[in-house]
């Protein structure tokens, strides 16, 4: 007995150990846990498909936009094109998705002034596109996509921290409005050459008469050849800008840019108003320092912003006197236009470079017909920024306003 005690206990115990659990609760709890991930499993097909059909009906409001839509991620990579866009990059059925912002071919119509502090910059098409922070969105631009104009707005999406920052790139067909647009800028720049010739005959009889090369006139003649001439003067003027305002909105308007010395410019567009400053008991002062650098503009286009500046300053002043002054700052170069008239109330500071803003005749003390119609200013605005340049005004009602802008000096002068 002793013998089977010391031969059995352990072994028997060692042996009978085998599972801390009876068998029929092991299955148990394994159906359990089977049970358990089948769920989960079809939980998760539940929600993939949930989420598949969230992206199909997504993707079919993209595909059903009548615009054309690109997703594009900071690094230019499109991750989205429909099928609109395709047809305005003229893609066959077959034909492959562009895979970079750069292979589609946008090309701006005026390549807007470079801004060295923008956060994200791609190259398209030859153009600079920039691409906005999250707090800033851009105005919508002019594009030629293939035969189609089309207008170019840049939203961005949120940023992610894994993937960065994405970009929706809304491109809608103006095409037929383009169309419609250069018609009727045709329309008037054709009217206003027609114009513009029978005025030039009128205005130069009219100097004729004045100097007396057809026979001596007697003081009334004088006074009624003169308001003719000026009102001549004045209507081609006018029709002058209005010429500009039809080719800058039809995109003929070119400007080339070159090294141009701002001090020719500057007496030449004096001396062509200095009489009639003279004639209204005002004095005109040029300003510039001889060692002041070149500047990279448009001489056409210079040459007018000056011209009209100058104009400005001759209607709304009365009595003092209108000085032109140049200097340097850093790598630009600030011209100013400084009168003696009335100034400028604060909200209208802004206003007046939008088009067809005028002032109040009666608080300016000027008629109706010495302001104009409005479109000078806003003329001078869009040639100035086309050339990279900035303009705007500095007032104290009562006391006179500076009129301003600025353009990149020529860095190899």
């Amino acid at each position: 007995m002793r013998w089977l005690c010391r031969e059995s206990s352990p072994r028997h115990r060692s042996q009978t150990t085998t599972s801390s659990f009876p068998p029929p609760l092991a299955v148990a709890l394994i159906g359990v846990v089977l049970s358990l991930s089948l769920a989960l499993l079809w939980l998760l097909i539940r929600i993939y498909t949930q989420l598949q059909l969230v992206a199909d009906q997504r993707l079919a409001i993209i595909e059903g936009i009548t615009d054309g839509i690109l997703i594009v991620d900071e690094q230019g990579t499109i991750q989205l094109i429909n099928q609109v866009a395709r047809r305005l990059m003229n893609l066959g059925r077959h034909a492959p998705d562009p895979k970079l912002l750069r292979d589609v071919p946008l090309q701006h119509l005026v390549p807007p002034p470079t801004q060295p502090h923008a956060p994200v910059v791609v190259r398209v098409g030859g153009a600079t596109i920039e691409l906005p922070s999250a707090h800033h969105y851009p105005s919508p631009n002019l594009y030629r996509l293939g035969q189609s104009m089309v207008r170019l707005s840049i939203v961005p999406m949120n940023r992610s921290p894994r993937t960065g920052s994405t970009y929706i790139f809304l491109l809608q067909d103006m095409s037929a409005e383009v169309a419609v647009e250069r018609a009727r800028t045709n329309f008037i720049g054709t009217i206003s050459h027609e114009l513009k010739t029978p005025l030039m005959v009128i205005s130069g009889n009219a100097e004729l008469l004045l100097r007396g090369l057809v026979g001596q006139l007697d003081q009334e003649q004088v006074r009624c050849v003169e308001t003719i001439h000026h009102q001549a003067l004045g209507m081609a003027d006018l029709l002058h800008n209005i010429i500009t305002v039809a080719h800058l909105d039809a995109g003929t308007a070119t400007s080339e840019l070159t090294t141009v010395d701002l001090a020719h410019v500057i007496t030449e567009a004096g001396r062509r108003v200095e009489s009639q400053m003279i004639a209204r008991g005002l004095s005109l002062q040029i300003e510039i320092p001889s060692t002041l650098r070149p500047v990279r503009a448009n001489p056409d286009d210079l040459r007018q912003v000056i011209s009209q500046l100058l104009d400005n300053a001759r209607r709304y002043t009365r009595v003092g006197s209108v000085r032109v002054r140049a200097r340097e700052r850093g790598d630009h170069v600030r011209v100013e236009v400084i009168d003696t008239g009335p100034g400028i109330a604060p909200e209208m500071r802004e206003q007046i470079f939008q088009r067809f803003i005028r002032g109040d005749a009666i608080g300016e003390g000027i008629s109706s017909a010495e302001r104009g119609i409005g479109l000078g200013l806003a003329i001078c605005r869009q040639l100035i920024e086309r050339q990279g340049g900035t303009i705007g005004v500095e007032s104290v009602p009562g006391e006179g306003s500076t009129f301003y802008f600025t353009l990149r000096a020529d860095s190899t002068c």
